[in-house]
């Protein structure tokens, strides 16, 4: 579930129970928070302020790591072909999740 955001500093928000929440700032650079309970991500969204929610409530109650887009779009493609079929695509994106 991505959303563009109005705020100073993210961009965009990604959220699925599977990854947890990716959070693109306006430089460019995304981190993911694995461990986001959906109702975490939904007061983000409904915040007034998007970035004031994100650096009160988000960044020093959970752990985050830097991703890459392709460890992004590999996590998606897993998600939309969830089959055993997914080891075809293994070689045509070696970078793919698990």
């Amino acid at each position: 579930m991505r959303q563009r955001v109005s705020s100073s500093v993210i961009t965009w928000v990604d959220y699925s129970d599977d990854s947890g929440l990716d959070v693109e700032f306006k430089s460019g650079v995304v981190y993911r928070y694995p461990a986001i309970p959906r109702p975490i991500f939904e007061s983000l969204l409904a915040a007034p302020s998007v970035g004031s929610f994100f650096n009160r409530s988000i960044r020093p109650c959970f752990t985050g790591h830097r991703i890459h887009l392709s460890d992004r779009t590999g996590a998606r493609l897993a998600e939309r072909f969830p089959s055993s079929d997914f080891s075809a695509l293994r070689s045509l994106f070696p970078w793919t999740a698990p």
